[in-house]
């Protein structure tokens, strides 16, 4: 059996998600990491033909952006799914209970990491492929990814990566939420400004630079489609300690193999294609396993908070990026304003728990416990909103304190959290 690098998937900061890869034969078998997610809208065809120099798009879709990830529809052997494109796998793959499910075949199994130090098993899969509208795009794996579902609030099915990349330009509109896709051996339109890139292991890479209170550093950067956030990597920060302000450490992600530890701060700029944001929010990552800690090979991982303030088109084919600044480029990075980790529960994901506490926060001082579940928000059913509305909520800039319906072990509590930023 052969293998190729994946992603794994993580959660960077206080309740979003991030990350991937997989890692390499080990004497038939495969030892993997990974990370990324999923969703849905609609789809238009159109048949490749080049005008003007420039080809026409093989398929136009909207997309819903969920954590800033985006969801695109698919149906594999005939059963109708949704998935992630995610830039941060380095190959495509699907949950392993919804592999058995569709009785899909398999030639061997793998043993799969990602954010946390543990392993868990998965399988290599056979001649199954996912159809992105009249694309057609291999699943090579199927890994225990439905379990992280209660991160992002909805069914986590499948990731789509790196092959699908490699063979089509695929540009993303993230404000207007919707994608075209070219094939490979034509121009496709050329938005903003364009930035080198590099493919190591299936995964994009390019150089950004951050600026501190005390130095200017030029960044081995990964770009990822599947994160929410951005992070430094603990292979960084061991040999370039970082001096700003920075929250206590804290459970700051997520995913295949456990839980990821770090800090948030905000360095005084980040620059990227071109494009300076001032005082973003990014975190440091403390842990020495996993994907992001001592093993990473590259220094930052950014993700969805800086690239959907753009167009984006990745061209894999001809080793370049464009991005185009869109209209949310100059807005604030909002940081939570609760410090509470929150995770979804229930057939609809509509039962929300609190997994995590920031030290020092709003959450903590309002005397909100880990395990406590929110029932009502300032009167309202909790219920009628998703994990992610309710996350953009806690970092809402105008909102001065919220009065959270709370169940302790079933008993009900009414308790007020002021909304202070943890950073």
């Amino acid at each position: 059996m052969t293998c190729t690098r994946l992603g794994g998937y993580s959660r960077i900061l206080v309740g979003m998600p991030s990350l991937i890869r997989f890692k390499l034969p080990i004497f038939g078998r495969c030892s993997v990491a990974l990370a990324a997610l999923i969703l849905s809208s609609g789809l238009v065809l159109a048949r490749p033909s080049a005008v003007g120099g420039q080809q026409q798009p093989l398929v136009e879709l909207d997309f819903e952006l969920v954590g800033g990830r985006i969801y695109v529809p698919i149906t594999i052997n005939g059963n109708r799914g949704t998935a992630v494109l995610d830039t941060g796998a380095g190959a495509s793959v699907m949950d392993i209970g919804l592999a058995n499910k569709w009785d899909l075949k398999s030639s061997g199994g793998l043993t799969v990491g990602g954010a946390g130090d543990k392993m868990v098993s998965g399988k290599v899969l056979s001649s199954v492929s996912a159809k992105l509208g009249a694309i057609s795009v291999p699943i090579q794996f199927a890994i225990p990814i439905a379990g992280l579902s209660k991160m992002e609030g909805r069914p986590l099915e499948t990731i789509i990566g790196y092959g699908f990349f490699n063979s089509h330009i695929v540009q993303v509109d993230y404000e207007n939420k919707h994608i075209k896709i070219f094939g490979k051996d034509l121009e496709a339109p050329a938005l903003g400004t364009e930035v080198p890139i590099r493919i190591e292991g299936g995964l994009i890479r390019i150089k950004s630079k951050m600026h501190f209170s005390d130095r200017d550093i030029e960044l081995e950067t990964m770009i990822d489609t599947g994160a929410s956030e951005a992070a430094l990597t603990t292979h960084f920060l061991k040999g370039h300690p970082v001096k700003e302000k920075a929250t206590q450490e804290a459970i700051v992600g997520g995913g295949v193999g456990g839980t990821t530890k770090g800090r948030l701060f905000r360095p005084e700029s980040v620059s990227v294609g071109g494009t300076t944001f001032s005082n973003p929010l990014v975190s440091m990552v403390t842990a020495n396993g996993g994907i992001i800690g001592d093993n990473s090979d590259f220094d930052f991982l950014l993700g969805a908070v800086f690239l959907k303030r753009f167009v984006v088109t990745f061209d894999y084919p001809h080793q370049r990026l464009f991005l185009l600044p869109n209209s949310t480029a100059g807005l604030p990075f909002e940081a939570d304003k609760t410090g509470l980790r929150i995770y979804s529960e229930g057939p609809d994901f509509r039962t929300f728990r609190v997994v995590g506490i920031l030290p020092g926060s709003s959450g903590e001082k309002a005397g909100i416990k880990v395990d406590d579940i929110i029932a009502t928000i300032d009167g309202h059913p909790a219920s009628a909103t998703s994990l992610q509305e309710l996350r953009e909520q806690f970092r809402s800039p105008t909102a001065s304190q919220w009065t959270l319906g709370i169940l302790r072990g079933g008993k009900p509590l009414s308790l007020t959290v002021s909304a202070r930023t943890v950073i």
